[in-house]
């Protein structure tokens, strides 16, 4: 009992009524690890609940706050914040695979795994691909342009290979 599946705005699952009363409380309650959601068990007079709030993702505890996660972190939340909206409005039309994405999001277990989740939602590996695919241009006209340098100053025309990027690798500085 308890459980919510999907993206989590706001949840109360009720545990327990007791139309005599609660009295006592629960040993231990445990929830699933979840670093962007925070899980309270309230007691009142004939019930039990859990409240399930989601956190602000530039908040997450344990998350470094270097610019390209922050700013990953602040769009997030930014979606989050509409689809918020869009669950108290009627017929929202907020399509299942955005929902299933966002609570993919929101359920990282831990601080690290949201990192990383923040860091590829960056769109480094995009400005990377492109600096890389200009820079592999850049050599192949920088190995024509010495080939026809060679060809005019009355070199021996004949079969010409050259090996482009021999030693490349697609670690760049710069990138987190």
């Amino acid at each position: 009992a308890g459980a919510t599946q999907g993206y989590v705005s706001a949840s109360h699952q009720q545990v327990l009524s007791a139309f005599g009363g609660v009295s006592g409380t629960f040993a231990s309650v445990t929830s699933a690890p979840s670093v962007m959601l925070n899980t309270s068990v309230v007691y009142a007079a004939n019930e039990v609940w859990i409240d399930a709030t989601r956190v602000n993702v530039t908040q997450v505890t344990g998350v470094s706050s270097n610019p390209v996660t922050l700013g990953s972190a602040q769009r997030v939340e930014g979606a989050f914040t509409q689809l918020d909206a869009a669950a108290k409005a009627a017929g929202s039309g907020v399509s299942t695979t955005t929902l299933l994405g966002a609570a993919m999001i929101q359920q990282a277990p831990t601080a690290q795994v949201a990192q990383k989740s923040l860091a590829s939602l960056s769109g480094q590996l995009h400005d990377a691909s492109a600096a890389m695919t200009l820079q592999a241009i850049d050599e192949g006209n920088q190995a024509l342009s010495s080939r026809m340098a060679a060809l005019s100053s009355n070199q021996p025309v004949g079969l010409w290979t050259q090996r482009l990027g021999y030693s490349g690798g697609m670690s760049r500085s710069g990138y987190s």
